[in-house]
């Protein structure tokens, strides 16, 4: 077969199909973030997400803002959900795109996250 420059190399070494070049357009700024939210900075487990159902039970890190502005770090809180229900959650996606290597990314809103622990 061809090489059709689709494939990415995965942590245990196999070449797997993957995707390049998604980004998500901006869809508003972030001067107009709500004014209570919470910023996750770090999940842990992303991994053990069911593939078939999509649900999930992650630990999450990161800021609780409220009017705006950061007013306490969290840690060791619970995110639990589907990822089909995530994303049809999605609300913005903010104007502060920053590149880790060959990931593009900004911050997203998403609404009716259960999050226990904060």
């Amino acid at each position: 077969m061809p090489n059709n420059a689709r494939a990415s190399l995965s942590g245990s070494g196999n070449i797997e199909i993957g995707c390049s070049n998604v980004i998500l357009a901006s869809t508003e700024s972030l001067k107009n973030a709500p004014d209570k939210y919470l910023k996750i900075t770090e999940v842990m487990g992303m991994h053990t997400a069911d593939p078939v159902s999509g649900d999930f039970s992650v630990g999450i890190s990161g800021i609780y803002y409220k009017d705006g502005e950061p007013a306490f770090p969290f840690k060791e809180a619970a995110l639990s959900g589907n990822l089909a229900d995530l994303l049809e959650g999605l609300l913005h996606v903010y104007d502060n795109t920053r590149n880790f290597g060959s990931i593009s990314t900004a911050d997203a809103l998403f609404d009716k996250m259960t999050v226990s622990g904060v």
